[in-house]
């Protein structure tokens, strides 16, 4: 994602602190100010909330130092990471993973799952809809889980598990395009051989091994909404490659190489 001039303006305005690394206008670094208020019972938030109210222990200010990227790419989506230590030391400190706490491997923030994106930012790419709608909530939950241990709303489960779970609550939009978008997911971080087998209908789907998050226990039982998820999936294939000969030759196009 490149950045216009006017972006440039508003992050200078909104965030004065966070600043461009010397020699390059795609990466800002600094402290990081928000403050956000979250409202449990109608499942709304509010940045920078006038006035308090009966939400108002939802109500969090804070600074993180973080590092925004800005790819050189048109439609790359920017990546942020908190380099402070503070989210590690949460995580450390609580025997977490930090996949627990929403960082990916290398150590850039999970702002939301891949696929939800258009969910999140509906009319593409814009700075400062990624920042009200994704920046923000993500240090927001970050502070509460680190405040009361608990994450303020329902968090998608990482890597494949969170594709799982996303298949199973796209109710209205199950589907080809669907199928099609979480087999790319799927094929893109080599996710390949034992879910497609399973998905072709040439292995059977097992709960009773061990969980794909690494614990030792079954996956039917640790992430259950995962395992539904890839029953759907599994379900909906097979449904749909018995319609017709479109959707068969479309299924093959979708499952090839896979």
């Amino acid at each position: 994602m490149l950045l216009s001039e006017s972006d440039k303006d508003w992050l200078r305005i909104n965030y004065p602190e966070l600043t461009a690394l010397s020699g390059t206008s795609r990466a800002y670094q600094g402290l990081f100010a928000f403050d956000m208020l979250y409202d449990k019972v109608g499942q709304q938030y509010i940045i920078n909330p006038n006035g308090g109210g009966v939400s108002d222990r939802m109500r969090i200010r804070d600074k993180y130092t973080i590092l925004v990227n800005f790819n050189g790419s048109s439609d790359a989506f920017p990546t942020v990471k908190e380099i402070g230590g503070r989210i590690q030391k949460v995580a450390t400190d609580r025997k977490l993973q930090l996949a627990d706490v929403h960082i990916n491997l290398g150590g850039d923030a999970c702002l939301c799952f891949e696929l939800e994106r258009p969910t999140h930012l509906p009319n593409g790419f814009n700075l400062p809809e990624f920042f009200r709608r994704l920046v923000i909530p993500f240090f927001f939950a970050e502070s509460f889980f680190e405040k009361y241990n608990y994450w303020p709303w329902g968090q998608r489960s990482h890597g494949v598990l969170g594709l799982f779970e996303w298949y199973l609550d796209n109710n209205d939009h199950r589907g080809m395009d669907a199928i099609e978008s979480a087999v790319g997911f799927l094929k893109r971080n080599q996710y390949k051989t034992d879910y497609g087998k399973q998905l072709r209908g040439e292995a059977q789907i097992k709960g009773h091994q061990h969980c794909p998050c690494g614990s030792s226990f079954i996956f039917r039982k640790c992430h259950e909404r995962s395992f539904r998820g890839l029953w759907k999936l599994h379900d909906d294939i097979k449904i749909l490659s018995k319609a017709n000969k479109t959707n068969q030759q479309r299924l093959k196009e979708i499952l090839n190489g896979f």
